[in-house]
């Protein structure tokens, strides 16, 4: 996007997203004007440092990608940074972005789920069910398909799983191209825009009811005392699946907040979607890639119950 607007392209070292007041002097210094990453990049610069963040006179846009902003940060940040634009980009590493679309500035509070918008020129997405039909109705949630001329030919050396996500158009059988697979759920809304609510591959089945792990994480993230929620699945006593949060405080909370979060989650949500545990955590842990390692939330769980 930089080398096609003529901007400057300011690698920032990985390392230093680790960092908030050295990430923030980077932008600093090279008059960043727009920044793209995941989300998680920003979340220690508007819990510790928001004065700092809000001092970068020659930032003007964020792009974000690759995992859930979670709604209470872009709120803040847009209170931090009045006028900035946020930018909800949607593509697969398999293709190339297939969306861009503009959060509302402020951000309503009766938004539970960010729009993608739909595909740019070239992309279509199209939302199918599990028969492969199209889902056309307000607020019914269906699995994300791309069509573009820029998907990958395959992965290299598996053919097994290339077919497994480039498949077959069931609109447009003989026309000989394929589809990918994105295992992204979403629903379309009031205005026909897509509004993406999790992963085919992450929802789990608790007490006969599909549960999606991050609308429970969404709805923790609404109470005023949390600031950050991860949900994971881990096999109880019995070996059923259930779900445990682990949840960073807000400023000011009071460390006795889990029964309190608790009992928020059976009032608020039917009860074989409230996780069974909710712990306080002083920080979520992130991978490589800057998002949250709920792999590593797992591992911690597992340890502590051995």
């Amino acid at each position: 996007m930089a080398l096609g607007s003529g901007a400057a392209v300011a690698p920032v070292p990985r390392a230093l997203l680790r960092w908030p007041t050295r990430f923030l002097k980077v932008l600093r210094v090279t008059r960043a004007t727009h920044v793209n990453g995941v989300p998680s990049i920003w979340r220690q610069s508007l819990r510790h440092i928001p004065d700092q963040l809000a001092d970068l006179p020659d930032l003007r846009g964020v792009l974000f990608c690759g995992e859930e902003f979670p709604l209470g940060e872009l709120r803040h940040l847009q209170r931090l940074r009045p006028g900035i634009r946020l930018i909800n980009c949607y593509g697969a590493t398999e293709s190339m972005a297939a969306s861009f679309a503009d959060v509302p500035d402020p951000l309503p509070d009766d938004v539970t789920h960010l729009s993608i918008g739909n595909g740019h020129r070239g992309t279509d997405i199209l939302l199918l069910d599990a028969e492969g039909a199209p889902v056309c109705e307000e607020g019914v949630v269906g699995e994300m398909y791309l069509r573009s001329p820029a998907l990958m030919t395959g992965y290299w050396g598996d053919a097994e799983a290339t077919d497994a996500v480039l498949v077959t158009d069931p609109l447009e059988p003989r026309s000989g191209q394929r589809l990918l697979r994105t295992g992204d759920l979403a629903f379309r809304d009031a205005d026909g825009a897509l509004r993406f609510c999790g992963r085919r591959d992450s929802q789990v089945q608790i007490r006969g009811n599909r549960v999606e792990p991050a609308e429970v994480q969404r709805r923790l993230l609404a109470h005023p005392q949390v600031r950050e929620a991860a949900v994971v699945v881990y096999k109880g006593p019995e070996g059923d699946a259930e779900l445990s949060a682990f949840v960073v405080l807000a400023d000011g909370a009071a460390r006795s907040a889990e029964s309190d979060l608790l009992a928020f989650c059976l009032r608020s949500m039917p009860a074989y979607m409230a996780p069974s545990v909710v712990r306080i955590v002083e920080s979520l842990p992130v991978n490589q890639h800057g998002k949250t390692d709920h792999r590593r939330l797992l591992a911690q769980l597992l340890t502590d119950a051995a």
